[in-house]
C-alpha cells in the first residue's frame, strides 16, 4: 500500500503539499507497477482507492 496522487492537477498539488510536509512521497498510478515488472516480478495488481493503491506482484516460480 502506497499514496496515490490522483488525475486531477488541483487534488494532486494539494496532496503533494501535504505530503511534503509529511515527508510522505505521493505517486502517480504508473510508478508503482511499472517499478515492481522491471524488477521482474509477475501479475501485477493494482487497486485504487481515494489517496491509496494497494499494488500486489508475486515473483516467478
Amino acid at each position: 500500500m502506497t499514496s496515490y496522487g490522483r488525475e486531477s492537477f488541483l487534488v494532486r498539488k494539494g496532496l503533494e503539499l501535504g505530503a511534503t510536509l509529511c515527508g510522505v512521497r505521493v505517486f502517480d498510478r504508473t510508478t508503482v507497477p511499472a517499478f515492481l515488472a522491471a524488477a521482474g516480478l509477475l501479475d501485477v495488481d493494482q487497486q485504487l482507492r481515494g489517496i491509496s493503491q494497494f499494488v500486489t506482484a508475486r515473483r516467478h516460480g
